[in-house]
């Protein structure tokens, strides 16, 4: 009698699972788990989890000014202004978050992972803690804008279930006990982009003829938007994103590839961080004196005049203030490659170098 009892105690406490005994345990993501996951299983093997709040808290935006500004007081995420109307959205520690995107660069690892919320979708960033070793909650993204959130109070913290079989190396899983039996995501319900479109990818591929100037490029912009991010990480998110789809369209629209265009332009602006550059929508790196009166015009002037180089037609009404210039010279049509237009582009010798190395960043963060 006395074995069986202790027996079933022992049930109560493990779960069997295929013949080993193995005991879920709640924990707080460390910056051991998240490398064993990257070195064991990659990135994507995030997508594959779920995610948890190590505290409840409830998040009360600020309707008047329509940007919240938000604060910890005791535990909770509330707004300094208490005459808002509307609704507070509540994050319990039983919500289920699900993997969106990791930045592995050195000094500043975060996970952003979507939270349900009130039937809403709501990115929440969690910043790496190195003192702590955890993941803290810094921020929340509303309307594709990062809003920081400024502490009083001990943050929420990224928590994952994981079942041990008594190994020294935590083997993490996509559920708690209380919902074994459910899907690990359902991506369908998200408005947002799949986990697997925005990790960094490994993967290679020969580009092969993809060096052309006219054609179709391999750069997604998935691809596009985590590398920049592992290059500049305080790049506003919804000017970085806004860009990069101007730049698909008009490269559309003239038949450029857009790997070089978008090359050109990481190089030109340092990755966004040049202000001079971003705020006279200069992205051709034309002399500084040159200033266009808006976002979609400078990415038109480095199309065209990309198209320029390769071509002696455009598609669309010249925008481009220098290619007379390229008539002058007898440059039109002229260049087909990337290889051949560095040398028309740019005096500096090691101009196509620095483009080539932010092409293989592009390529590889597209799983090229």
């Amino acid at each position: 009698m006395k074995k069986a009892t202790l027996f079933l105690v022992f049930l109560m406490c493990f779960a069997i699972v295929n013949g080993f005994c193995q005991e879920m345990i709640r924990t707080e993501v460390t910056w051991e788990i998240a490398a064993n996951v990257i070195n064991n299983a990659g990135i994507k093997k995030f997508g594959e989890l779920n995610y948890y709040l190590s505290k409840s808290f409830v998040l009360i935006p600020d309707e008047r000014n329509k940007v919240p500004v938000f604060v910890i007081t005791d535990g909770n995420f509330i707004i300094k202004n208490q005459e808002s109307t509307e609704m507070p959205i509540k994050f319990t520690i039983d919500l289920i978050g699900r993997f969106y995107y990791f930045n592995d660069a050195r000094g500043s690892e975060f996970f952003e992972i979507i939270f349900k919320a009130d039937n809403k979708d709501i990115p929440l960033k969690f910043q790496r803690n190195t003192q702590r070793d955890c993941f803290d909650l810094v921020s929340v993204i509303i309307d594709s804008k990062e809003h920081v959130l400024h502490s009083e109070a001990e943050r929420p913290r990224l928590v994952i279930y994981y079942l041990d079989n008594f190994s020294s190396t935590p083997k993490v899983t996509a559920t708690q006990p209380s919902v074994i039996n459910e899907p690990i995501l359902n991506r369908a319900e998200s408005p947002l982009k799949q986990p697997s479109d925005r990790y960094p990818f490994t993967a290679h591929q020969s580009i092969g003829n993809y060096t052309e100037i006219l054609g179709q490029g391999l750069v997604t912009k998935p691809g596009v938007v985590a590398y920049i991010m592992s290059k500049n990480h305080a790049v506003n998110r919804w000017e970085m994103e806004r860009l990069i789809d101007t730049y698909f369209e008009e490269a559309r629209k003239e038949g450029i590839n857009p790997d070089i265009a978008l090359a050109q332009m990481l190089h030109t602006t340092n990755f966004l961080r040049n202000r001079q550059r971003m705020d006279t929508h200069n992205y051709a790196g034309y002399e500084s004196n040159y200033n266009f009166n808006n976002m979609p015009i400078g990415v038109q002037v480095h199309i065209q005049h990309l198209k320029g180089y390769a071509s002696d037609r455009l598609n669309g009404h010249p925008v481009d203030p220098r290619l007379k210039l390229l008539n002058d010279l007898g440059y039109r049509g002229k260049v087909k490659t990337f290889a051949q237009l560095y040398g028309f582009w740019a005096p500096n010798s090691n101009y196509g170098n620095f483009i080539n190395e932010i092409l293989q960043g592009l390529y590889r963060y597209s799983g090229r």
